[in-house]
């Protein structure tokens, strides 16, 4: 939790330096992403930090865009009670973002963004819930480097805040934008 607010203070003093055009923005992105998922709680003690790996898109025609995310993963447990050795999920997100530029010779943007996400598991998490469908509020910061026509994206994203299988999730993403 402190590395996360330690990130949220160092975009946002990025996002108080020079900005890059609105029009100079890529409109358009999809990308492969692979990064880790960390749970809270109860949901980290039956399953520990793991791989998740999928796509991103997003569609941005200024400051502000729509951006969406899936992730498949296999998280291994670590608890007695587990019905199998690994829960496979399929985490989906949705969200409103909002994106600057960082300088007026740099491609590079900060970005935040908030929405849903929605998680779906093949083991229930935590395993006492015998819940295997979440959905809840998330929020993410990032950092993105166009190298044209390669687009880099580092990702951080608290998803299902208030849920039971909330955490943080950190991916890297390579991918092509317009």
């Amino acid at each position: 939790m402190r590395f996360a607010l330690a990130l949220t203070g160092v975009v946002l003093a990025l996002l108080a330096g020079p900005r890059r055009a609105a029009a100079e923005l890529p409109k358009g992105r999809i990308a492969a992403v692979g990064g880790l998922r960390f749970f809270q709680g109860q949901a980290d003690a039956d399953y520990p930090t793991n791989f998740v790996y999928g796509v991103e898109g997003g569609y941005q025609p200024s400051w502000y865009g729509l951006h969406s995310t899936l992730l498949l993963g296999s998280f291994g447990a670590t608890s007695d009670a587990a019905l199998g050795g690994a829960a496979g999920i399929a985490q989906l997100s949705f969200a409103a973002r909002i994106t600057l530029g960082l300088g007026e010779d740099v491609p590079m943007y900060a970005s935040g963004q908030v929405g849903v996400d929605l998680l779906r598991s093949t083991e229930p998490i935590p395993i006492a819930s015998n819940d295997r469908s979440h959905i809840g509020p998330g929020a993410g910061i990032g950092l993105e480097a166009e190298i044209a026509p390669v687009v880099l994206a580092l990702w951080v994203r608290y998803a299902l805040i208030g849920e039971e299988t909330q955490g943080l999730t950190a991916v890297l993403s390579v991918g092509t934008g317009d």
